[in-house]
C-alpha cells in the first residue's frame, strides 16, 4: 500500500511523516472538518456516551435520521472516501448516491447539506472501515460469485494475501501493487504518491481491502467460469488482461454469466465477432443484450403480419438479423420458411432469408428441424431445391450437410460413415474423358415419396456403362470418392468426402463448391466441442496445437494421396483419414478428442500398417509423411490424455502436478485403454500422497517448532500415506520391476524372499532425518531417484550379486536400484517411513 506495503511507514523528507494534501478549489468545502459521516447503527450500550457527547435532543434527531448539527471530525480510524456526481444533488439524492457508490443499503449520514452543486464533486465522506469493507466486499464477491465471511471480508482473502506476500518481486507483483495504489488514490481522492501514515488505521484498512479485491479479481481472471471463458476464448482470444482491467473483466463476466446457454450460443454463432479489447467486448455484449430485449417485439410483429397473410412478410423477415431469428420457436420458424418459399417471386433477398432462418436455428432445435425438412415425403426439401438456385443452392446443401451431422451423435455418425455407400466422382470434361475415367450422373432427383434416386454412367475412353438406379433416404450418409482433383468441391484425387445423399443433387446441378468442406456453423454445433475448450486452459492449448498439426499433416498426406493409395494398407489408412477429417469438419476437433478418442488410435493403427507394408514410395517421401504423422500422433496423444486427466487437474493445482507432468506424458503413450486408466489412477494416488506427506511435515513442524528432523519423522511415521505404485512408475513398470527382481532372485536360488520398497519414490518427499536441507520437501523430479528396496531373506546376497542386480535393473529402467538385504529378525529394528510391499516369490 502507499506506505504500509513497505516494512516501515513512508515518511516525508527529514524523517517526518508526510501529511496528505488537502483538497483545494471546488473541493475545499468537502475537505473541511464538517465532512459527511456515517451514522453508526444504534446500540443501547452506546446511548449514554452519545448523551454525554451531544445531549438527548441531538441523539433523538440522530436516531430518527434527521439532519444533525453534531460535528464529526475526521478520526484516524475513519476513512475519507470521495463520492463523485455530475448533477446537482438534494440531501436525499446525495445519500442515495453515496450508499450506491459504497455498496451500502440504508446507511444514514451526519453533516449532509441540503444541496450540493455538481461543481462540488467529489465530496469526501467519512466511513468506518468495517462498513466500507462489508459494502465493497459484498459488491466484489457478487461479481465474482464468491461468499463474504462473518467479518465482512471476501472469502479466501487471507489465503490470497499470504500467497501475494510470498510472490517474488517482479513485473507482475509491481503491476498489482500499482493497481491497488491507483484504486486507493481514486477512492480517497488523494494525489498519487500520498503516503499512509502509521496512525491512519482507517486508510490502512482501506488499502488492504482494495488489495483483497484486486487479488480476488486476479484469481477470478485466471479461473473464469466456463461460460465466460468460452465467450472470451472465442471472441477476445489474445486480449491481454492487466490488473487495471480486472474490474472491467469482472463486470463483463457478470453480464455474460447472466446470459442463458442459448443466449451465449446465439451471441457466438450469430455475429459476436472478434473483440480487440475488453472494452470492445463489453460494448458488443451490451449491444447483444439490447438486441435480445428487442427480439420479442420484432418477432411478435412479423408473426402478426404472417397470421394476417400480409404481402410484405418476406420483406419483414429480410430486415430481421439472425440473432433475432434465433429466438423463433421451431413451429414459427417453419411457418416463415414456408411462407417465404411460397412467395410469388423468390428473389435473392428471399433466398438469403431462408438460409438465415435455417442457420439461425438453436442447437436444441436442429434435430427437429431436420425432421421437418424430411416430413411429408421431403416436401420442404423439394420446395427449397426448386426455389434456391445459383450460389444460394450450393449454400443450402452445405447447410443441409451441417444439419444432418449436427443432428447425429458423433458415435452414430462414425458408424454410418463406416457403412456408407461410396459414389465415384470424376468429371474431367468431355474431351479429356477420352483418355480419363469419367462418371456422368444421369439422374439425381427426389422421388415422389421423398427419397433420392441416383443413377450414373461409368465412362472409360469411348465406352460407357450405366449403373442400376439406387434409391436413398435424403439424410443417409454417403461417401463421394474423387478419382481426380475437383476444384469446385475442394477435393483431392483419392479423397472421400462424406455427406447426406441429398447433397448429390448439388453435384448434378454442378453448383456444389468449396463450402462442402467448410467447418459446420458454430451455432449448429454449439452443443458440441466448442464449449469444451474452456473447461481447462491446458486442454484448450493442446487441442489448439493438435488442430495446427492436423492441418499441416493434411497438406502432406493430400500431396501424396495417389502414392499412398497404391497398397491395400495405404487405402485403408486413407479411408481412416477421410473419416477422421469428416468428423472434424462436422463436430470440431475438440468434440472428437473428447467423445471419440479412439478415432485417433484407429488412425494410428492404420498408419502403422501402411508404414509396415512395402509402399513403393521413395524414401524421402516416406520420411516426409512419417515426420508429419509422428507429430500428429504425438499431439493427438497429448490432447486425448488431457481429456482423461481432467478430473485430476480439477482436484490438484498446477504446482502440485508439476512434478508429475513427465509421468502423465508417459501415461499418454499407453494405447490400451484399461491400462491407461490404471496408470492415471496411480498418478492420482501419487499426487495425493505426496501432497499429504508434505503438508504433514509442515503441520508437525508448526506444532513442534523445537523438535529436530528425526523426532518429526517419528511423529509422522504412522500417518504417512503411500501411493498404489511408486512415484515415477506406471503399474506395468512396477509389475515388471518386481518380476525382474523376483526372477533374478530365483535364478540365484533365493526362493524365500519377501520385501518392500521405501524412500522418496514411496513418500514423494524426503523423510531421511540425515538430509536436513530437503527434509519434508516434495520431490520435483523422480527421473534420477533411486528405487530403494529391502529384501528380507535367510540368504545373504554378496556385494557382487547386489551389483549385478543393480546393473540389470538400471539397464532396463534407467535409474538406480538401492538394495538393503536383511533377515527377518532385523526387520523390527530398521527405520521405515512409508513402504509398499513387493511380490518377490
Amino acid at each position: 500500500m502507499p506506505g504500509p506495503r513497505r516494512t516501515a511507514p513512508a515518511a516525508a523528507e527529514g524523517g517526518q511523516p508526510r501529511r496528505p494534501e488537502r483538497a483545494t478549489g471546488p473541493r475545499a468545502a468537502a475537505a473541511s472538518a464538517r465532512l459527511p459521516a456515517e451514522v453508526p447503527a444504534p446500540d443501547v450500550r452506546d446511548l449514554q456516551s452519545w448523551q454525554r457527547l451531544a445531549g438527548n435532543r441531538v441523539v433523538a434527531r440522530l436516531l430518527s435520521g434527521a439532519p444533525s448539527p453534531v460535528v464529526q471530525r475526521e478520526g484516524k480510524d475513519r476513512v475519507p472516501v470521495a463520492i463523485h456526481f455530475s448533477t446537482p444533488q438534494t440531501r436525499e439524492q446525495f445519500v442515495a448516491t453515496t450508499n450506491a457508490q459504497l455498496g451500502l443499503t440504508g446507511t444514514r449520514w451526519l453533516n449532509v447539506k441540503e444541496h450540493y452543486d455538481a461543481s462540488e464533486s467529489p465530496v469526501r465522506v467519512l466511513v468506518r472501515p468495517s462498513t466500507l469493507r462489508a459494502g465493497r466486499s459484498r459488491a466484489t464477491a457478487e461479481d465474482l460469485g464468491l461468499a463474504v465471511d462473518a467479518d465482512g471480508a471476501i472469502a479466501g482473502t487471507s489465503d490470497r494475501a499470504e500467497a501475494f506476500a510470498r510472490m517474488p518481486p517482479g513485473a507482475e507483483k509491481q503491476a498489482l501493487l500499482d493497481e491497488i495504489d491507483r484504486r486507493y488514490h481514486e477512492v480517497t481522492d488523494t494525489p498519487p504518491g500520498t503516503k499512509i501514515q502509521e496512525d491512519e488505521t482507517g486508510r490502512r484498512e482501506l488499502w488492504l481491502q482494495i488489495q483483497s479485491e484486486v487479488l480476488a479479481q486476479r484469481q477470478f481472471a485466471a479461473n473464469l467460469p466456463p461460460k465466460v471463458g468460452l465467450v472470451i476464448k472465442t471472441t477476445a482470444d489474445g486480449v491481454v488482461v492487466t490488473p487495471a482491467q480486472y474490474a472491467r473483466l469482472a463486470r463483463v463476466a457478470g453480464k455474460i454469466q447472466r446470459l442463458s446457454d442459448a443466449d451465449v450460443e446465439n451471441y457466438l454463432s450469430q455475429g459476436g465477432g472478434k473483440a480487440p479489447s475488453l472494452e470492445a467486448l463489453e460494448t458488443a455484449v451490451d449491444e447483444f443484450v439490447a438486441a435480445k430485449a428487442a427480439a420479442p417485439g420484432a418477432i411478435a410483429d412479423v408473426l402478426e403480419a404472417s397470421g394476417e397473410g400480409a404481402w410484405d412478410v418476406d420483406s419483414r423477415v429480410a430486415a430481421m438479423p439472425a440473432r433475432t431469428l434465433f429466438y423463433l420457436s421451431l413451429a414459427d420458424r417453419m411457418t416463415l420458411i414456408r411462407q417465404v418459399a411460397d412467395g410469388f417471386v423468390v428473389g435473392d433477398e428471399d433466398e438469403q432469408s431462408i438460409l438465415r432462418l435455417l442457420t439461425s436455428t438453436p442447437a436444441s432445435d436442429v434435430k427437429a428441424l431436420g425432421a421437418e425438412l424430411r416430413a411429408h415425403e421431403s416436401s420442404l426439401l423439394k420446395k427449397l431445391e426448386s426455389v434456391l438456385d445459383g450460389a444460394e443452392n450450393k449454400q443450402f446443401y452445405a447447410v443441409l450437410r451441417s444439419i444432418v451431422f449436427a443432428s447425429t451423435d458423433p458415435e452414430e455418425a462414425l458408424r454410418r460413415m463406416q457403412a456408407a455407400k461410396i459414389f465415384p466422382w470424376a468429371d474431367p470434361g468431355i474431351i479429356k474423358a477420352t483418355y480419363n475415367k469419367r462418371f456422368y450422373y444421369e439422374t439425381v432427383e427426389y422421388t415422389d415419396d421423398g427419397k433420392v434416386r441416383v443413377a450414373y454412367w461409368i465412362n472409360a475412353g469411348p465406352f460407357g456403362m450405366k449403373t442400376a438406379d439406387q434409391v436413398l433416404e435424403p439424410d443417409e450418409i454417403i461417401g463421394v470418392h474423387f478419382f481426380l482433383d475437383e476444384e469446385f468441391a475442394n477435393a483431392t484425387e483419392g479423397e472421400t468426402i462424406y455427406m447426406p445423399a441429398a447433397s448429390l443433387i448439388s453435384f448434378k446441378n454442378e453448383q456444389f463448391s468449396r463450402e462442402l468442406h467448410l467447418a459446420v456453423d458454430v451455432g449448429l454445433l454449439f452443443a458440441g466441442g466448442a464449449g469444451l475448450l474452456t473447461k481447462a486452459s491446458r486442454l484448450a492449448k493442446v487441442i489448439a496445437v493438435l488442430d495446427t498439426t492436423m492441418a499441416a499433416a493434411a497438406l502432406v498426406i493430400n500431396s501424396f494421396r495417389s502414392d499412398i493409395a497404391k497398397t491395400p494398407e495405404g487405402k485403408e489408412f486413407l479411408k481412416a483419414w477421410d473419416v477422421t477429417q469428416t468428423l472434424i469438419a462436422a463436430y470440431g476437433i475438440a468434440k472428437l478428442v473428447v467423445r471419440l478418442p479412439d478415432t485417433f488410435r484407429a488412425l494410428r493403427r492404420s498408419y502403422d500398417a501402411f508404414k509396415g507394408a512395402a509402399s513403393g514410395l521413395p524414401k524421402e517421401s516416406l520420411t516426409t509423411i512419417d515426420d508429419e504423422a509422428a507429430k500428429l500422433f504425438r499431439d493427438a496423444d497429448a490432447a486425448v490424455l488431457e481429456t482423461e486427466v481432467a478430473s485430476l487437474r480439477a482436484r490438484f493445482t498446477p504446482e502440485e502436478l508439476a512434478s508429475f507432468e513427465a509421468q502423465l506424458a508417459k501415461v499418454g503413450t499407453i494405447t490400451d485403454a484399461a491400462k491407461r486408466q490404471a496408470a492415471i489412477a496411480a498418478v492420482e494416488s501419487q499426487v495425493a500422497s505426496q501432497k499429504h506427506n508434505v503438508e504433514l511435515v509442515a503441520e508437525l513442524r508448526a506444532a513442534n517448532p523445537t523438535l529436530k528432523e528425526g523426532e518429526i519423522a517419528r511423529l509422522a511415521a504412522s500417518r504417512i500415506q503411500v501411493p498404489t505404485v511408486p512415484h515415477g512408475m506406471t503399474p506395468d513398470e512396477f509389475a515388471e520391476a518386481q518380476r525382474l527382481i523376483r526372477e533374478w532372485l530365483v535364478s540365484k536360488g533365493v526362493t524365500d524372499a519377501t520385501g518392500f520398497a521405501t524412500g522418496s519414490r514411496i513418500t514423494g518427499a524426503t523423510f531421511n532425518p540425515g538430509k536436513k536441507a530437503g527434509f519434508g520437501k516434495k520431490i520435483d523430479d523422480f527421473a534420477d531417484r533411486d528405487f530403494d528396496i529391502t529384501i528380507v531373506s535367510a540368504t545373504t546376497l554378496s556385494n557382487s550379486q547386489r551389483e549385478e542386480l543393480m546393473r540389470l535393473y538400471k539397464a532396463r529402467f534407467k535409474h538406480d536400484l538401492g538394495i538393503r538385504n536383511i533377515d527377518a529378525a532385523q526387520v523390527p529394528h530398521i527405520p521405515v517411513w512409508g513402504k509398499i510391499d513387493l511380490e518377490l516369490h
